[in-house]
């Protein structure tokens, strides 16, 4: 046997256990992934941080799938210091533009609901600095200018559009009609529009229990 044949037998077997490797590493990742994602649904919090701190799972998990996994987890149980936390430390990641898209957009919403202003603006700049995503974009905007500019022009836009949508959507936007009259100092409308969207969001609510 030549020396080059003795390369090229070894280098056969090197790739055979480097593609076994990674079936197994993605086996083992997909796993871990499919228990977390499960404990998260079953509510099983306590086994979900248990596996989440695991140095398996560290090993076997992109930093970013797992950050982003605990982030969805305390969002569920309404830990919003830790889920904050969790925002926090994913700004620091390198990120594809999808994942700084998904990321931004739950962190403008989770952030303006918190009246965050700080932290809502910097996900709003985020958004607009993305190619593309025109209708996030428009999105997002209209809630920035409404909720932390208190610009009152887009109303009658609002208004034109209200009957037309769904219970979802509907509510979302009467939740917006309140805080442009909040800001015009119209008490009355306001009230008005914040029952409304609440109104419309149980109805929502009712009709996802009643799918289950």
């Amino acid at each position: 046997m030549t020396k080059n044949q003795i390369f090229m037998i070894a280098a056969i077997v090197l790739t055979v256990v480097m593609i076994v490797w990674k079936l197994v590493s993605r086996a083992r990742t997909k796993r871990i992934t499919d228990e977390l994602t499960a404990c998260m649904m079953a509510g099983d919090f306590e086994r979900f941080d248990a596996l989440a701190d695991d140095p398996e799972t560290r090993k076997a998990v992109y930093p970013f799938n797992l950050t982003y996994a605990k982030l969805n987890s305390y969002l569920m149980r309404n830990d919003l210091e830790k889920a904050t936390a969790m925002f926090d430390e994913l700004r620091d990641f390198r990120l594809s533009n999808s994942q700084k898209l998904e990321v931004s957009q739950l962190g403008f919403n989770f952030f303006i609901s918190r009246d965050d202003a700080e932290r809502a603006s910097y996900y709003h700049d985020v958004i607009n600095s993305l190619p593309g995503n025109e209708a996030a974009k428009d999105n997002i905007n209209a809630i920035y200018e409404i909720i932390v500019e208190k610009k009152t022009d887009r109303l009658q836009q609002l208004l034109d559009i209200n009957e037309k949508l769904d219970d979802m959507r509907r509510s979302s936007n009467e939740y917006l009609i309140s805080e442009i009259y909040a800001s015009m100092g119209d008490e009355k409308n306001r009230q008005k529009y914040e029952r409304l969207a609440k109104k419309h969001l149980e109805n929502y609510q009712r009709m996802l229990s009643g799918r289950k």
